[in-house]
């Protein structure tokens, strides 16, 4: 990371950690974020408090604490673990299947990258995602429980929790495949929001994009995997790229060049490209015109996936 992202980065820790970071009832040895400025009452006393919004928290802190390596902020992670579980009635399951995706992700990433390790709670919460597993139901895995939703926000992230953990690839090979058939526009080639009760839901969210990108990215990554994203019919455009005239606006800076350079090397087929400037060079008679918008917009998709 650069020096200026760093700074930025330090700026947001440090306004997270003064504003939001608290207590849980008081209790010695607890944290977790308060979900609003200034706090309200309500909220101040953990009353409301998102499963889902504090599993991004303990993502955040684990990258602090790769991209700069402190004892107080191991400290700050432990707490975070121990009293979202507290938070939570003692236990890491909720009944939401996004929500405790989201969960396991932080958790398996604390484990490798910060050495708070939770076995037990990664088993706990594979075990949800593996028995949730309905496809004589129409899914994939539903968005809750007791519920004929089955969805991209839920699917998504359970894959790629299940493609890093243990021998779970196949699972997650087949949540990507149950994806592709279900809830692929087959002419934008955008994921739907998700089917229920056997009717497409035809909402195009961007978080949707992003969570499927993630774990077509995070199979890619996998050798066992690699054949088979690349020759499946059904993957033919396995990054979802969206030819759409509506296109977000993209940025710049160090990493998205570098992703820019991988996305032309492995989907475009450009070995050669070394930097930005051979990418734009051989592009404009290699790439087709309405693919390389969208390969832009898709190295802000997959800064993410790409970290580890």
């Amino acid at each position: 990371m650069d020096q200026g992202s760093a700074n930025r980065a330090a700026s947001a820790e440090a306004a997270i950690a003064k504003r939001h970071l608290k207590r849980i009832w008081n209790l010695p040895g607890t944290q977790l974020g308060v979900v609003s400025w200034p706090p309200t009452t309500h909220d101040g006393e953990f009353r409301t408090w998102h499963y889902w919004w504090q599993a991004h928290l303990l993502d955040c802190l684990v990258d602090a604490q790769v991209r700069d390596p402190q004892p107080d902020r191991i400290t700050k992670i432990t707490r975070q673990i121990r009293s979202h579980r507290l938070r939570n009635n003692g236990s890491w399951v909720n009944n939401y299947y996004d929500d405790m995706a989201w969960l396991a992700l932080a958790l398996e990433r604390a484990g490798r990258l910060a050495g708070e390790e939770r076995p037990n709670a990664l088993k706990k919460l594979s075990e949800q995602f593996l028995n949730a597993w309905v496809p004589e139901d129409g899914g994939g895995i539903p968005w809750r429980k007791q519920d004929q939703f089955f969805n991209a926000p839920a699917n998504g992230p359970a894959g790629i929790f299940l493609a890093r953990y243990g021998d779970r690839l196949r699972r997650a090979q087949q949540m990507s495949d149950w994806i592709d058939e279900t809830l692929i526009d087959p002419e934008t080639h955008l994921v739907f929001d998700g089917i229920k009760a056997g009717s497409l839901v035809r909402a195009q969210y961007t978080y949707c994009q992003g969570a499927v990108i993630g774990l077509d990215v995070e199979l890619l990554k996998q050798p066992v995997a690699q054949l088979h994203l690349r020759d499946s019919s059904a993957k033919s455009d396995p990054l979802r790229l969206t030819t759409g005239k509506d296109r977000p606006q993209v940025g710049d800076g160090p990493q998205y060049r570098y992703h820019l350079i991988q996305i032309g090397r492995l989907f475009c087929g450009m070995d050669e490209v070394d930097d930005l400037h051979d990418f734009l060079r051989i592009s404009r008679n290699r790439v087709d015109p309405g693919l390389l918008p969208a390969v832009f917009i898709v190295c802000r998709y997959i800064h993410l996936a790409y970290q580890p």
